[in-house]
């Protein structure tokens, strides 16, 4: 089977998280998931926990060490220089991660998930783009479903490209409007797509 590494990547609150698990359940991918891989340094990073304690103090940790997610995105997306900082600090780490993965592995496909992939031009590092759509409705029911607010949420969205750019950039668009049925339907015709590669 021919080497294959997939971009994923769309609006917040689209489903990204459901569409990368169909594709390792139904395509066998093996699949990276950037929030996870964040997550990871926040946590057990020391050279991130303790920039991150050093800038903003210890408060965005709790008792047990976890980093307070809910506070660090407040913090961020209400103030653009802060959330250039944690970019700055994070996704160098976050890449090379993924990266090494990837680069380790024997696995013939692999797919990446990455909401700012054409943000940060990393287009380039993929055979193939897929960007995951749903409509405004659904991504603010979703976003309030986590508990975030709808200003929050509208904040959020504008940091990113609109979804239109991001269909436009992507070589395949998935509609995930919570009709999984269909969501799985076009993953599996991506199956096709991939043999005539």
């Amino acid at each position: 089977m021919k080497r294959c590494l997939i971009g994923l990547t769309g609006g917040i609150g689209c489903g990204k998280s459901t569409v990368i698990q169909l594709f390792e359940e139904l395509l066998q991918f093996r699949t990276y998931e950037t929030d996870a891989i964040v997550h990871h340094l926040l946590n057990d990073d020391a050279s991130v926990v303790s920039a991150v304690k050093q800038r903003w103090g210890d408060e965005l940790y709790d008792e047990k060490g976890t980093a307070r997610r809910d506070l660090i995105a407040v913090k961020v997306f209400n103030n653009s220089d802060e959330l250039i900082w944690l970019e700055q600090l994070l996704h160098p780490k976050v890449r090379l991660y993924w990266m090494n993965r990837v680069n380790d592995s024997l696995h013939p496909r692999h797919m990446v998930e990455i909401p700012l992939l054409f943000e940060k031009k990393l287009e380039k590092n993929f055979d193939l783009i897929v960007c995951v759509s749903t409509s405004l409705e659904q991504q603010m029911e979703r976003l309030e479903r986590r508990g975030i607010s709808n200003e929050q949420a509208r904040l959020r969205i504008q940091k990113q490209l609109p979804l239109s750019e991001k269909e436009q950039r992507s070589d395949i668009v998935i509609v995930n409007n919570s009709n999984l049925a269909f969501t799985r339907l076009q993953i599996q015709q991506i199956e096709q797509q991939l043999k005539l590669r």
